[in-house]
């Protein structure tokens, strides 16, 4: 019984995390102020969450950085 629960347990985890792919399939309608609001969040969240959140909001961040270059944000004007 005990490894009934342990296997439930460990394949249940991992399927909630998504990865930096997932996030940019996510994010990547976001126009280049979007994207400019949304880190910003990032970093406001960061300082108050825990290990896991801090992991995620990472995750996030690698994402949102990548659509940004892909995106030639900077070279825009607002």
């Amino acid at each position: 019984m005990k490894w009934i629960l342990l296997a439930a347990l460990l394949f249940c985890f991992p399927l909630n995390a998504k990865t930096v792919d997932q996030y940019i399939k996510q994010y990547k309608n976001l126009p280049c102020s979007g994207l400019v609001t949304k880190m910003k969040d990032i970093d406001k969240k960061y300082s108050m969450g825990n290990k896991k959140k801090k992991k995620e909001y990472r995750k996030q961040k690698k994402a949102l950085k990548k659509l940004y270059s892909d995106y030639n944000c900077a070279t825009k004007d607002y």
